[in-house]
């Protein structure tokens, strides 16, 4: 599963924004779908890297079905950034 994210998700990106994914991998294939995308994305010239950002995209967080609830997994009791990322998200 992919969803994009924050500013894209929300209508309010521009012209130098990057798109940001959520990507859902099968239990087990974590690495396996992390080293296909980088390759994908480096051939194709289309990862955010460094200052090229705009129209780019971000691998923002990549899990597997195992580890959803993101909440188990974060730092602080309660992160305001990775609520409105969760909020955002589309399919």
């Amino acid at each position: 599963m992919v969803a994009v994210t924050n500013s894209l998700a929300m209508g309010t990106s521009h012209a130098e924004s990057d798109i940001d994914l959520f990507i859902v991998a099968e239990a087990g294939h974590l690495y396996t779908v992390r080293l296909f995308l980088k390759i994908a994305t480096q051939i194709f010239g289309v990862r955010v890297h460094r200052n090229y950002v705009a129209g780019r995209f971000c691998m923002s967080f990549v899990v597997t079905t195992r580890a959803l609830n993101l909440g188990q997994h974060i730092a602080l009791p309660f992160d305001p950034h990775l609520a409105e990322f969760a909020r955002t998200m589309m399919p």
